[in-house]
């Protein structure tokens, strides 16, 4: 895991960017985005940014699409 945060003078907002190395272990990933969260609130970033697939990245192409959560506009 990277984590970098940064804010301007004069800017209102600091802003972290975690970069993650996922895996097919949705649990371990959450708690290294818990985790990212954590340090990115210690440093007083207001808002975290996480890449895509953070949360589950299979091992193959096919377990990733057989796997994956619906997108959310499609949730119930």
């Amino acid at each position: 895991m990277h984590m970098s945060t940064a804010f301007t003078s004069g800017s209102k907002h600091r802003i972290a960017v975690a970069q993650l190395r996922s895996t097919s272990d949705k649990f371990s990933n959450l708690l290294d985005v818990a985790r990212c969260a954590g340090w990115a609130k210690r440093d007083g970033a207001a808002m975290l940014f996480l890449p895509e697939c953070c949360c589950f990245l299979g091992e193959s192409a096919s377990q990733t699409l057989e796997e994956a959560d619906p997108p959310i506009q499609d949730a119930d």
